[in-house]
């Protein structure tokens, strides 16, 4: 019997593969199947894969023959799911012998069925694969299921999955298929139950948050998703993460400069700045239109954080080219900026372009961009050292020193943290109480650094 199974899932990748790997330990939960935390205690061992560069390929891979060790103990079946079965189904069945079962991003949904399937034997002789259509990649997620993140404190909602966009450098949309948005009902459902729950901060993901419900309702929908996301009871706080520039509206602005329970914080990954690669790259930005769009929104919103994506090294840059992405970085002085080398990805039009970089080359011009970062980095320290700020308490150190948790201008995993110091006044006799995780706290910083912040927490 599967319940019989334990199970453990192993999460490669960005969010959105992490919200997957919940509902599946959602599906696998209702099933009666006991979940593991360590991959050495499971008889099936699920790998969610990640395929959106060659790093994230070779990582996938490693992962999977790391796991396939475990096939010497306890480990009786071992999956391959995610972007990686995804997309090279047949690749996993021939070079990964180990693998038992792989899984695409479209059958996600039939995790319990397929581990029956594996239960019954039908792996004995070959792997099991089950790929799918991708137009199923959202039924995992709006099934009557209970998902209940490990995340300390926040959770991540995807409220759409796939791209419509055709960037030339991107295997997403061959991946994930076309854009494909959950009903405003649904999320609005799922707000509910991860408010009830006690989580603080949620955070609204897709492959391109602004294009959110163009495909449901003929028109993009992400203000009024706002709006009823909003208007919830609770203490709670919205976050929006992946949003295209072309989607920044004056409607979107007035929503989260008018809802207190948005936070003040915008992710436009520009990916570059020069037009000339811009259009090479088949991206919808324009420079200077994006000046006047961010100029606007910093004024609507004073205290608004800003967060990019650049890409270095794409075919055809130039030391011109170049130039002016760093003058726009100079210019925008971006709070948190993220930034890669490009990578050539099958199947993809910019695999093929000419003028390909020299890896060395696209390595130093990456180098220099982070120098400049954190140049307007470490400029702003001394108007943050000193300040107020609220902070979403997940955890504590390893040594019980410090509470950790992030501000509203730092989205967790991607941006520095804050080490929390909690002091609280008592008088005579009264009990002191500790931080929750998943509340917010005011907290004066008395230190930052690139990594993280230190604060205390204010009475």
């Amino acid at each position: 019997m599967i319940t019989d199974l334990r199970v453990a899932i192993v999460t490669l990748g960005c969010a959105k593969n992490l919200v997957d790997s919940e509902a599946m330990v959602a599906l696998l939960r209702a099933a009666g199947i006991d979940l593991v935390s360590e991959p050495e205690d499971a008889e099936v061992i699920i790998v969610n894969t990640c395929a959106f560069i060659e790093a994230a390929k070779r990582e996938a891979i490693e992962t999977i023959l790391d796991m396939a060790d475990f096939k010497a103990d306890k480990c009786r079946f071992l999956v391959a799911a995610g972007c990686l079965s995804q997309r090279y189904a047949q690749e996993i069945a021939v070079e990964l012998p180990e693998v038992d079962a792989i899984v695409g991003t479209g059958s996600y949904y039939q995790i319990v069925d397929i581990l029956e399937r594996l239960s019954a034997g039908e792996a004995a002789e070959k792997p099991l694969i089950v790929i799918g259509s991708r137009d199923n990649a959202l039924r995992h997620l709006d099934l009557d299921i209970v998902r209940r993140p490990e995340t300390p404190g926040y959770a991540y909602i995807k409220i759409a999955e796939g791209c419509s966009s055709a960037c030339a450098y991107c295997a997403i949309p061959g991946i994930r298929g076309r854009l494909r948005s959950r009903p405003i009902e649904t999320l609005v459902r799922e707000a509910q139950r991860l408010i009830a729950d006690g989580y603080g901060e949620l955070i609204l993901i897709a492959q391109e948050t602004t294009d959110y419900g163009r495909d449901l309702y003929g028109k993009p929908r992400l203000p009024d998703l706002l709006r009823a996301l909003a208007a919830l009871p609770g203490a709670f706080a919205l976050r929006l993460m992946y949003c295209y520039s072309d989607g920044l509206t004056d409607e979107l602005l007035e929503v989260m400069a008018t809802e207190a329970k948005i936070l003040p914080y915008l992710d436009v990954p520009i990916q570059h700045a020069s037009p000339r690669i811009l259009k090479a790259m088949r991206r919808r930005d324009n420079p200077q239109r994006l000046r006047e769009v961010l100029a606007k929104w910093r004024a609507r919103i004073p205290n608004l954080t800003l967060r990019t994506t650049v890409m270095v090294g794409f075919p055809g840059e130039t030391e011109a080219d170049f130039a002016e992405l760093m003058d726009f970085i100079a210019e925008l002085r971006f709070d948190h900026l993220g930034t890669f080398t490009f990578c050539p990805e099958d199947g993809t039009p910019a695999a093929t372009m000419p003028g390909q970089v020299d890896p060395e080359v696209a390595a130093e011009r990456e180098r220099r961009v982070i120098e400049l970062q954190q140049r307007i980095v470490r400029s702003r320290w001394p108007e943050i050292i000193g300040s107020e700020r609220r902070v979403l308490i997940e955890g504590i150190d390893e040594e019980g020193l410090f509470y950790l948790g992030h501000s509203e201008e730092q989205a967790p995993e991607v941006d520095p943290g804050v080490a929390v110091l909690y002091e609280q006044e008592t008088e005579p006799g009264e009990q002191t109480t500790e931080p929750e995780i998943g509340k917010w706290y005011n907290v004066r910083i008395i230190a930052a650094d690139f990594a993280e912040w230190t604060g205390v927490t204010i009475a």
